[in-house]
């Protein structure tokens, strides 16, 4: 396992992928001021999963808070 502190530029990231990619377990720290703040930053967010969009109808819809 390896244990990065303050991850914060994509040559960074891109280092921590390639390493992912070989099988290595990692943890890592980042700063934002909000979760979203850090989804919203292309450079770090495909260290959260990314950002993806879905359509919701209308029977899922109900369940979640995107209901009108």
């Amino acid at each position: 396992m390896i244990v990065v502190d303050e991850v914060y530029n994509a040559k960074e990231v891109a280092a921590m992928a390639d390493i992912a990619r070989r099988g290595v377990a990692m943890v890592a720290t980042v700063h934002g001021t909000s979760l979203q703040t850090l989804l919203d930053n292309n450079t770090l967010n495909n260290l959260l999963g990314g950002k993806h969009e879905v359509i919701l109808g209308d029977h899922q819809a109900r369940y979640t808070s995107c209901a009108s």
